[in-house]
This record gives structure tokens, sequence and C-alpha cells, in this order.
């Protein structure tokens, strides 16, 4: 089967003659137009999955009929279309994955979340970027307020679907169409317990919240263990197989926030984790490529000497990083864990400390720029610090079960 940049560069040809196109070596489906009157970024992953094994004039004609609705003219609005204002909820990879997110509008939700500004046409949705954020002549903040306030003012409305081919029933958001996922901005929706929806259960129990895609959320309530199973396999093989995906994870609201579901001793939030984790190691996995290889990135941590330091741990383990004995100027994510090493001079000494102590005792300055959060660790600890840090240290076995 030929390669998906063959049908793409056939379908651009088509689509927008005698223009220059501009096409990624990392990514086949990603392409950037280079129009008069503007450059267009397109991604077509997922136009590429699902005409995957069609012969090629098919997969030419599909991808044809898709870059025509980039191609086609928006509509030309006398002043800025505020009522189109939307807010999008994606996970963080994104604005390292796309050249064309990476300077989108956004703002963080939680950790590994953000939510970025677009305007919404009846086909496409355009990210705002600094460089379309200008024509609106308005602090970004009123764009903010008026994204939320359009959300706030569509009715969320839900119906009773399957998840996927489980034959398991959940509460669907069906509207607003197209923004399903940007639920994950209104806790306080989900902040009161709910009955049973498809399986008898007894009672009222937390919402447990699914966004797997970027287009689906569904919610279930905490007591119906079958349809969560089920939920947790569904949302593990959507991570693993769809470009849109979101989270492999459940949510629930505490103190008025989203935060991953976790609860020991219930084998399904203890399950659900698991899969937070897979989640967490590709959106570091993914910023750190991006911090390493984007040129500009790449040569700003040369002259700074700060060096990017990977999320570690497999499986079920926890997700960890490693600090070397003498080293400084690091990117720390923030994991689960700090596996931290020490020469005493007369030999080496070994630390794992859980996140939450280890931000108590070292000297991390946060990097306000990146997105998941990374920690600056200046210096390394010196005598008094390593005490305090030995004092709160975990068991090393937690780390070292899988190695």
């Amino acid at each position: 089967m030929e390669p998906f940049e063959q049908v793409l560069r056939a379908a651009v040809r088509e689509v927008f003659p005698g223009m220059e196109s501009v096409y990624s070596e990392s990514d086949p489906t990603y392409v950037k137009v280079l129009r008069p009157e503007g450059e267009l970024a397109i991604r077509c992953s997922e136009i590429e999955r699902t005409s995957r094994g069609e012969p090629f004039d098919e997969r030419v004609r599909l991808t044809i009929d898709y870059l025509r609705l980039f191609a086609a003219p928006q509509e030309d609005f006398d002043s800025p279309p505020w009522e189109r204002l939307q807010i999008l909820v994606r996970p963080s990879s994104i604005l390292q994955r796309r050249a064309a997110f990476t300077s989108a509008i956004y703002r963080g939700i939680g950790n590994h979340l953000v939510e970025m500004l677009a305007v919404d046409y009846p086909k496409i949705t355009n990210v705002l970027s600094d460089s379309t954020v200008d024509k609106w002549e308005v602090p970004v903040a009123e764009l903010w307020g008026a994204a939320r306030a359009n959300l706030h003012r569509c009715e969320i409305r839900t119906e009773i679907l399957p998840i996927g081919a489980t034959g398991e029933g959940a509460a669907f958001v069906v509207e607003p169409y197209g923004y399903e996922a940007s639920i994950l901005t209104r806790p306080l929706l989900f902040n009161q317990p709910i009955p049973a929806i498809a399986n008898p259960v007894e009672g009222l129990s937390r919402p447990v919240v699914f966004v797997p895609r970027r287009n689906e959320a569904f919610i279930l309530p905490e007591a119906d263990e079958t349809a969560i199973d089920k939920a947790l396999q569904y949302v593990a093989e959507v991570f693993w197989d769809d470009p849109r995906a979101v989270v492999p994870a459940a949510f629930v609201v505490e103190n008025g926030t989203f935060v991953p579901w976790r609860e020991p001793g219930n084998r399904l939030a203890e399950r659900s984790w698991l899969q937070w984790r897979w989640f967490v190691r590709n959106e570091y996995r993914e910023q750190g490529k991006f911090l390493s290889e984007d040129p500009v990135f790449a040569n700003h941590l040369a002259n700074t000497g700060l060096r990017v330091v990977p999320v570690q741990g497999s499986a079920q383990q926890p997700t960890f990083a490693v600090v070397e004995p003498g080293e400084e100027e690091l990117m720390l994510p923030e994991v689960e864990y700090l596996d931290i090493r020490h020469d005493l001079g007369y030999g080496r000494d070994r630390v794992v400390v859980p996140w939450e102590q280890a931000q108590e005792i070292l000297p991390l300055e946060l990097s306000t720029d990146d997105t998941p959060n990374r920690w600056i660790l200046r210096s390394r600890p010196d005598d008094a610090t390593w005490q305090l840090l030995r004092e709160r240290r975990a068991a090393a076995s937690i780390l070292d079960a899988e190695e």
C-alpha cells in the first residue's frame, strides 16, 4: 500500500493547484499550504486512518473531499464572530505534535490537558493563535470570557448510549456537539451524586467522567462496577488506536476540580490510575522530544545548560525521574517519585522521595512556559538537604519491583 504522504501530495495538487506546500518529515499526515491569503496548516490523520486499505485512487478522492473543507472560504464577517468563539479541550501534547499549534492561545487544565480558543464554523474549527488573535483588538482575557460564556449558554444534553461495542450503557454528552470534551472545564456540573444509569445499582454515587477522544464524553455512577470495567477497557483501546484520543482514564470531582480517579483499594480506580500513568508518560515523552528536537528550544536548552530529564517507569511502576550525582540545571517532570542518587565521597547513596515531599525540601523552580509542568533543579542537594530527603524517603523497592 502506498505511503499516505503520496496520497496527500496527490490530493493537495488537486485542491491547491500551483501553491507551494510543505510536508512534515515526522508526520506524514501533516501539510502546510502557502496560500497568497495566508498559510493553511492541515493534519489528515483522521482521513488517513479511515481510508487505510482502500485503493490509491479512492484514498486520494477521500483526502480531496477532506481538504476541500479547509480550502472553502470562510464567512466574511464585518466584525469578529464573538458568538462563534468556543473552547476546545485537548491533551497538552497537541502543542508539541503540530507546528500549527505551537503558537495557539491556550491555558492549562490540571497538568496534562489544555483548553484552547477556537472559532466554530459549520464544518471546521479554527484555533486562535498569536498571529490571529490581534484581529479581535481586545485583551485575550475578554476572548476567554466570551468563549466560556458561549459554552455555558449551550445546553449540555445527555443520552443513554452504548460504550463502543461493549454492550454497556452510559450517559453520553451529545450537546454541545463537537465540544463534548469541553465539559472538563465545568466540574461543578458533576459535583452531585447520581443514580444508576444502565445497570441496577442502589442509591446515589459519585459521577465518574470519561473523555476518551476529543468529541466523546460519557458519565457513569461510581457504584456501577460492571459498566466502569468495560469503560476502562474501551478508553484504553481508543488511546492506542485513535489519533483523536484525549485521556485513557477516568475523572472525578474533588474540591470543585476534576482530578484523575484514584482510590486505594478500589480495583477499578487503581486500574484507571494505571492507565493515567500511560497518559502521563506519553505526554512527557512528546514534550521531551519537542524540547530536544525543535531547533529553537534545543538551542535555548544548549545555551542555558538545562537538561530535560525523562519520565521513567513502565507497566505498573509509578512514574519517576532519576537525578544522578552532581547533576545541576535539570528540567524535572512532575512525577510520583524522584529517585535521587548522591555521592558521599566515600560511596554512593540513594533516596526515593515522593514528589510532594521533594517539593517541600528541594529548591524546585516552576518553569512557567512548559505544559505539562517542568520544574528546574538548579543545584544538587547539600548535606543538610540530603539528610531531610533521607528522613522523608520511601522504600526504593517501589521502583525496582519490575526491573
